[in-house]
């Protein structure tokens, strides 16, 4: 609960739900880098596998060419590899990789998508 808080317009945050059941939560970041920041992106695990984070990265690239934007990003741990296949899929490629972002021993890779 604490994540959604405070409202930011450049921040948004959507829980994703299936018939009234919450079944996941994705958090943008709006105007980084001419496009948007997937901040983070969680399908829980008994719903994975199911398309719905790929339903929600096919909302997001409609929503982003809707505002113009020229971009999406994302960043995932290395070790991520069913994020990795994910993101891949929808047409993102890794740019650049960040070691001991997230702690000293593992290292992240930002993604970007051209729209």
């Amino acid at each position: 609960a604490r994540f959604f808080e405070p409202f930011d317009r450049s921040m948004p945050r959507f829980v994703v739900t299936i018939a009234d059941e919450v079944v996941g939560m994705f958090a943008l970041k709006i105007g980084w880098m001419f496009g948007m920041y997937l901040n983070v992106l969680a399908v829980f695990p008994k719903h994975q596998g199911r398309g719905i984070g790929s339903a929600v990265l096919s909302w997001l690239e409609e929503r982003g060419r809707a505002n113009g934007d020229r971009n999406q990003f994302v960043v995932t741990s290395a070790f991520n590899c069913g994020g990795l296949r994910l993101y891949q899929r929808h047409g993102f490629e890794p740019v650049a990789e960040l070691p001991g972002l997230i702690n000293e021993t593992e290292t992240e890779i930002l993604l970007r998508k051209r729209l």
